[in-house]
């Protein structure tokens, strides 16, 4: 049985569908958040007697153990990941941790006679739902802070196959390097915010060393990436998406996981001898933030090519964040005219530097509202309320002048969270 057959035959996940399409349609059809509601309550409630079924004391089958679970884990990880798309203001943390361990229990039990067993079997469905599991721990890494080790049950080797995910396309591995840079992220911060208050400054040495020795194993992991060609790549049996598009979106997230990594510790960008494996020969020799801005504009750029009908557009969301956060001028001070009786080559850069990075915050801006009218969903819109903040706080640092250190960029997640925006943008 492969897992579409589950919409129809079990009530939870049936549900679970209905409520993501009426949730779909509430934009343009504001009747349909009752009918969403409904549905939703409707595979809680389902959810809640499987669970209720499993923790019986009598003798179960283990066949029919294993059935449940599946349909559990399914249940859980479709309610969790679509819960802010009701109410962007609830991230579905608790799904998240019971979805948790029903996968590795579904991974590590026995494969035995029933109805699911080649459920479990089947290559490209383990794909499917692992590949969920990576998503929804991707995007939800900004928004709640855990262990570092939190997303290490998610380390697979990549089969020769790679099977299209609707949600990761054909480059879950990248995902879960990016769980894992939201992770850092969210300790980056808070170690920040507490080595302010501390008293002393070695503790916050001896985790900021292991925060950075985290954060160049997984630079070193995107580094050596290499996007699947096509011969591993199944069709996708989609004209509007094929396979260049999904090859496109491997390129984007591993330079947006990059671009985020090197924003948030600075210290890791000063010169990795991997870099040339993404950067070819070039020496990198220019600012930082010539750098991180080059990286943006290289993701907006590739997203400018998609065309809006492509079914990737959906999975743009982060990236447009990332590389829209990126969009911050560093202080720098323009030449003054009199200094010289020439135009200065300078006075131009300066001037043509904010058109390059109003054009493309534009572009980010206009990129987010087609989002928001293909998905439809609540959340979509505070994507651009925090890129405004960024950009806002960014460019009033910029004016007051508050040079004499290294330029450090506002941190959209923070941001995000000062202003109470928090939510997935999944």
């Amino acid at each position: 049985m492969e897992v579409g057959a589950l919409i129809s035959s079990r009530p939870l996940i049936h549900s679970c569908v209905l409520a993501m399409s009426a949730a779909h349609l509430t934009p343009i059809r504001g009747d349909m958040v009752t009918t969403t509601l409904t549905h939703r309550s409707t595979a809680l409630a389902c959810l809640k007697a499987e669970i209720e079924a499993v923790s019986l004391p009598r003798r179960r089958e283990s066949a029919s153990l294993l059935d449940r679970t599946v349909e559990m884990l399914l249940g859980s990880i479709l309610l969790g990941m679509t819960e802010g798309w009701h109410d962007p203001t609830q991230l579905g943390i608790t799904h998240l941790h019971g979805a948790r361990v029903l996968y590795r229990k579904w991974l590590s039990a026995p494969t035995i006679p029933g109805p699911f067993s080649r459920v479990k079997a089947c290559a490209r469905t383990r794909s499917l739902i692992t590949g969920l599991m990576v998503y929804w721990e991707a995007v939800t890494s900004f928004v709640h802070t855990q262990p570092l080790d939190a997303t290490a049950y998610l380390a697979a080797d990549e089969p020769s196959t790679i099977y299209v995910n609707p949600w990761t396309g054909i480059c879950t591995r990248l995902f879960a390097c990016l769980a894992k840079i939201g992770t850092l992220t969210r300790h980056r911060s808070l170690l920040r915010q507490m080595s302010v208050a501390a008293s002393s400054a070695a503790g916050w040495a001896q985790a900021s060393t292991e925060m950075i020795e985290h954060a160049r194993s997984v630079e070193t992991t995107l580094l050596h990436y290499q996007v699947p060609g096509q011969k591993r790549v199944e069709d996708t049996v989609d004209a509007r998406t094929p396979i260049d598009h999904l090859q496109r979106l491997a390129q984007i997230y591993q330079q947006i996981s990059l671009l985020q990594l090197y924003m948030t510790f600075p210290d890791i960008h000063a010169g990795s001898q991997d870099e040339t494996l993404l950067r070819g020969q070039t020496s990198w020799t220019t600012s930082r933030a010539h750098r991180i801005l080059t990286l943006a504009t290289n993701v907006l750029a590739a997203i400018g090519v998609l065309p809006t009908t492509s079914g990737v557009y959906c999975l743009l969301t982060i990236p447009l964040i990332i590389a829209g956060s990126a969009l911050q001028a560093p202080v720098c001070t323009a030449p003054k005219p009199h200094e010289s009786s020439q135009s200065s080559p300078d006075i131009l850069s300066f001037t043509l530097q904010d058109d390059t990075y109003l054009f493309w915050r534009n572009f980010v801006r206009e990129r987010i509202e087609t989002i928001h009218r293909i998905i439809g969903v609540a959340a979509i819109p505070r994507a651009q309320e925090i890129l405004d903040r960024v950009w806002f706080l960014s460019d009033v640092r910029r004016f007051a002048d508050e040079s004499g250190g290294e330029f450090e960029y506002v941190q959209w997640t923070e941001v995000m969270v000062s202003e109470r925006l928090e939510t997935v943008f999944g």
